[in-house]
């Protein structure tokens, strides 16, 4: 066995169980964690075995670094075999595993021996642990964004901040203790401390993740709804129609016998007015796209804008009603927006164009307004007073169009705001 005291040894076995949780970490990044490619006992036994070997060959067999690197390795290698995914990502996986703890132990080590540490193994070990923390906690923050999913500013002040503030007390506080054992105790403390912070962070995040498809499908179940309650009321009025169309038959062959002329054109607008069905702007049997677009216009009109329309769609569309309800929901929710900011009715327009062809859909809108945009990287700075969790932005329709392999375009002048993308479905 190594020439380490009990407090050293106990510190080690905690760091290396750490070690393994944060290979999880990196694990998760790079594959789907719920996806088995055995029985699900197979990937923590094979957690277990790797922290069982590992501590048992530095412990008491006392193998060199080279050796503890191969370990590492092969360790690791096995435990990416229990996810589903290419080689590719194993390979990634193992590689960015090995250069963290390379990176991380080499900080650290070149910092504490600069700084003539006193307990240079135990404090060495929990700094390590924690930066290599931060950094997987990092990665998966940056994996969100490209996802399109939004990152408070908050949390990259807390991934960044609680890691390196613990390194600090670690390096410059608890070296100067002289208790072993209060070393251990806090050092190890701090580590979990770090670890409950980004889970409760993660918890809240994944309670916002809920919040955003809970308000999509709500959007979406309101398109049905009143997809549904103009079908059932133009229903209603023309079985009423049908039914009666007789005695209105009767009554007008009456009125024209009689050659009162006023009473017939009285009669026949009183008739038009019982039958007028409510107003559809669309009509492609796609209850999702009609449900959207009919809701989002009958608002506009209210506001007195002049709308165009050129839907082209079938009813089988190969996009999914999530999709639909991104897209859809937040471009005319934001059309909406800057046309309610528009004063004057001569110059509030909207245009909608969709057109589906063979393998790709073709969406445009184009709306008035008099806003001063101002561009925020590659989409624009919200006018919204909650500027987080106002709704779904243009980057993660961005985000959709990029899934479809397709492209989207963005073009504004002092009076016109225009949304073009190409879908290839």
């Amino acid at each position: 066995m190594m020439d380490l005291n009990g407090i050293e040894v106990y510190v080690y076995l905690f760091c290396n169980a750490i070690s393994i949780f944060i290979i999880s970490l990196f694990m998760g990044i790079f594959f789907d964690r719920e996806k088995l490619t055995h029985k699900k006992c197979i990937r923590p036994v094979s957690y277990i075995l790797y922290w069982g070997v590992s501590s048992v060959a530095y412990l008491f067999i006392q193998v060199t670094s080279g050796v503890m690197m191969i370990i590492t390795f092969v360790g690791t290698t096995i435990i990416s075999l229990t996810y589903n995914g290419a080689w590719k990502y194993r390979v990634c996986a193992v590689v960015t595993i090995i250069a963290v703890q390379i990176v991380c132990e080499g900080m650290i080590w070149n910092l504490l021996v600069k700084l003539h540490a006193i307990h240079l193994f135990a404090v060495g070990l929990i700094a390590v642990q924690i930066l290599s923390f931060m950094i997987a906690i990092i990665l998966r923050k940056m994996i969100d964004l490209r996802k399109g999913e939004d990152v408070l500013f908050g949390d990259w002040v807390s991934v960044v901040v609680i890691p390196l503030w613990s390194i600090i007390i670690s390096v410059m506080v608890l070296d100067k203790c002289e208790n072993e054992i209060a070393v251990a105790i806090c050092g190890t403390s701090m580590i979990l401390i770090n670890i409950l912070v980004f889970y409760i962070l993660s918890r809240m995040q994944n309670a916002y993740r809920k919040q955003l498809d809970l308000g999509l499908l709500e959007r979406q179940n309101k398109a049905y709804e009143y997809q549904m309650m103009i079908f059932k009321t133009n229903e209603e009025r023309i079985t009423t129609l049908n039914h009666d169309i007789k005695n209105h038959f009767l009554v007008l062959d009456q009125l024209v016998e009689k050659g009162n002329d006023s009473e017939v054109r009285a009669y026949l607008k009183e008739l038009n007015v019982s039958a007028n069905v409510d107003k559809q702007w669309v009509f492609t049997g796609n209850h999702m796209v009609d449900g959207f677009i009919n809701i989002k216009l009958d608002e506009a009109e209210k506001y007195g804008t002049e709308i165009t329309t050129d839907i082209s769609v079938s009813q089988d569309l190969r996009l999914n009603a999530k999709d639909v309800s991104i897209i859809l929901g937040n471009l005319l929710d934001n059309a909406l927006q800057a046309l309610s900011h528009v004063d004057d009715k001569r110059k509030k327009r909207l245009s909608i164009q969709m057109r589906e062809d063979s393998g790709y859909l073709y969406i445009r809108i184009v709306n008035s307004h008099n806003e001063k945009l101002r561009r925020k990287g590659k989409g624009f700075q919200t006018t919204k007073r909650n500027k987080y969790g106002h709704g779904i932005g243009l980057k993660n329709v961005g985000q959709i169009v990029e899934a479809y392999g397709g492209h989207m375009e963005i073009e504004h002048t002092d009076e016109m705001f225009s949304v073009e993308m190409l879908l290839f479905i």
